[in-house]
């Protein structure tokens, strides 16, 4: 036997001889081979192909929106605007969103305009009035001040 065959069986007879077998370098004639499984993958038809796209897809669309409407359902808490569980995967939702973003509009007109508002106090209608009203008030003072203006300069002709 050359020395390259002894070096490859030579860790092979010490495991032997650890495990109690009584083997010489000459027995052994043969090098052991281990078995490989080979792995054979099922054909993937076109149409298992387009089912395996459409999915993905949808698996991608669906996580880009929970993104967001996690974002929208985290308002909606904030502000105390209700909603059913599950909203998101509901024909309502749109609806849904579009509520809390007027909100969030009509809040922010109101920061504004300083109407003391709170944002968790959801009342759309109420809080739109109160707009109306600071506005007309604003309005009306730019008139007084117009008018106030209008008279010291004909005071002064």
């Amino acid at each position: 036997m050359n020395n390259i065959s002894k070096t490859i069986l030579s860790p092979l007879l010490a495991q032997a001889k650890l495990l109690g077998a009584n083997i010489s370098t000459s027995t052994i004639s043969e090098v052991p081979t281990f078995f490989t499984p080979t792995i054979s993958l099922p054909e993937v038809t076109a149409e298992m192909r387009a089912t395996l796209s459409r999915l993905s897809s949808e698996a991608c669309k669906k996580e880009l929106l929970s993104d967001e409407s996690r974002s929208v359902l985290r308002n909606a808490n904030k502000y105390g605007i209700g909603y059913i569980q599950g909203v998101q995967y509901t024909d309502a939702w749109d609806s849904f969103a579009d509520k809390v973003y007027e909100w969030e509009d009509l809040l922010e007109q109101a920061d504004e305009l300083h109407v003391d508002w709170q944002s968790n106090n959801y009342d759309p209608q109420g809080l739109a009035q109160a707009i109306e009203v600071e506005e007309n008030e604003m309005w009306n003072e730019r008139q007084a001040m117009y008018r106030e203006y209008l008279a010291d300069r004909a005071v002064g002709v």
